[in-house]
């Protein structure tokens, strides 16, 4: 699982979720990661089943989409000045304000789940959600994403 420098997005301003995806589907295009199609159906994916979680002390969002538009599995971070309506996974019709997004790249379907549940793992440690929300420095988000997804909790 690839997180580097580039696709990480820290205090930025955007006016909608479609905004956020497209920043970080084009980053993700940019590094050669996911093809050309993964931004367009990652915004299709969300429209059709929202990805929202109500967390403390953000909440967050992790659009993705089918391993068929990905090459390299990677993720893709953003944290936002001002959160921007999502919609809620458990309650699809309900919006959600989000303030840190996760756009997923998961080359093999099967590995999506376990990606997934190790983000939540590392979404429950508010000292670290707290950092992240704050942040300007990427090197060490990255150095503690990676750290987190290594040891598997």
């Amino acid at each position: 699982m690839i997180i580097d420098k580039q696709l990480i997005a820290l205090q930025q301003s955007v006016t909608s979720y479609k905004d956020i995806i497209t920043l970080l589907g084009e980053r993700l295009y940019a590094a050669g990661y996911v093809t050309r199609q993964f931004t367009q159906q990652v915004l299709h994916r969300e429209k059709c089943y929202p990805t929202g979680l109500k967390m403390k002390p953000y909440n967050i969002a992790m659009p993705h989409t089918d391993p068929d538009h990905v090459i390299q599995s990677s993720i893709a971070i953003a944290s936002l000045t001002e959160p921007v309506t999502f919609y809620r996974m458990d309650h699809p019709s309900k919006p959600i304000e989000v303030t840190i997004v996760f756009v997923l790249a998961v080359k093999e379907s099967q590995q999506q789940v376990k990606v997934i549940e190790r983000l939540m793992n590392i979404l429950r440690d508010q000292q670290f959600m707290k950092q992240l929300g704050q942040s300007n420095d990427e090197n060490t988000i990255i150095e503690q994403l990676q750290y987190y997804l290594k040891r598997g909790t």
